[in-house]
């Protein structure tokens, strides 16, 4: 998508003609992404996220603590997070002065008469790609992840280069000295950093090294323990989240299924109706607590959240089947 725009203001600002593309090549990459705008109105129903655009006082925050972030990353490759959480990209004022720094840097380095090709499209291809994820469009998945640097950094990594060719022209010890260690460095770094996703323990279990207070990563460990019956640690992983995010609707009604799979129903029993008091239309919720009332015996109780799950869902095949199953208890006791 920021291909054209790159494309073009490389070739507006190149002193080379030989960097000077054709309107005709730029007018047929314009096209492409016209018709990729258009293919993904008719299949999502919008041409941008439905958060849409915003520029309010919070939204400016986020956008210059992104931003900081993004540039942090490009020099100091450290606590990587697969997803990070709005607190850890929280705003101050130094990352606002940092970060509109260094986009005045890349306006300069993009502009500037004298600057290098490669400095000038490293710089411009940094400014472009940084667009997309700045959340001047809010990304509802996370404000910051390594992965949305993979292209970017390619920008970087040409400014970088071209510096240290300058080094290793003049044939001292020193460039070759740089260059040695920044391939041995981040060769290690990314080299180490490939075992981490290597399963979701793995991956999930370095989110929250890096990120403690991640919401999200003891959730979502929490959910694969639970999947492979470790359940004490999944019920310790949902209630670090509901710590955090005490909101978490989902995270009460996993919580209650690991607690009834352990066969602490009155224990689930509490769970399901806490996520019932903030969003009474659960469907989820409702069925896991009509089951864990039939399991304990209380049928009719069981039966009475079935059926809200029918008049929620008239077609819930669970609801049926289990209203079957209650009535046919319920006549039999009877019939004794």
């Amino acid at each position: 998508v920021v291909l054209p725009f790159f494309l073009l203001s490389f070739s507006l600002t190149s002193r080379e003609k030989r960097f000077k593309a054709s309107w005709k090549a730029l007018a047929g990459f314009f096209g492409i992404t016209a018709v990729y705008f258009v293919i993904r109105r008719l299949v999502l129903g919008a041409f941008i996220a439905k958060h849409g655009m915003g520029f309010s006082l919070s939204r400016l925050e986020l956008i210059s603590s992104v931003y900081y972030e993004h540039f942090r990353l490009f020099v100091f490759p450290f606590k990587l997070n697969a997803l990070y959480t709005p607190a850890a990209v929280s705003f101050s004022a130094f990352k606002a002065a940092a970060a509109i720094a260094g986009v005045l840097l890349l306006l300069y380095l993009s502009l500037g008469k004298k600057t290098p090709g490669p400095v000038r499209a490293g710089a411009q291809w940094i400014f472009w790609g940084l667009l997309p994820v700045s959340n001047i469009v809010k990304i509802p998945s996370a404000p910051v992840a390594e992965r949305f640097q993979y292209t970017i950094i390619f920008g970087f990594v040409l400014i970088l280069a071209y510096l240290l060719a300058g080094l290793q022209k003049k044939k001292t010890l020193t460039g070759a000295a740089a260059v040695s260690v920044l391939v041995l460095a981040l060769g290690a770094r990314t080299f180490t950093r490939n075992f981490i996703w290597h399963d979701n323990i793995s991956l999930f279990s370095s989110m929250i090294r890096s990120d403690p207070a991640n919401p999200l990563a003891h959730y979502d460990l929490g959910n694969v323990y639970e999947g492979i019956g470790r359940l004490d640690d999944a019920i310790a992983q949902f209630k670090t989240d509901l710590a955090l995010d005490p909101y978490n609707v989902n995270a009460m009604v996993d919580l209650g299924a690991a607690y009834a799979e352990k066969g602490n129903l009155q224990s689930a029993i509490r769970e399901f109706k806490a996520a019932l008091a903030p969003e009474a239309g659960n469907i989820m919720a409702v069925a896991d607590l009509g089951l864990a009332y039939e399991k304990e015996g209380r049928l009719r109780h069981a039966m009475a959240q079935f059926q809200n799950v029918l008049e929620l869902d008239p077609g819930n095949v669970q609801a049926i089947n289990a209203l079957n199953v209650i009535e046919s208890r319920l006549a039999g006791r009877t019939q004794k």
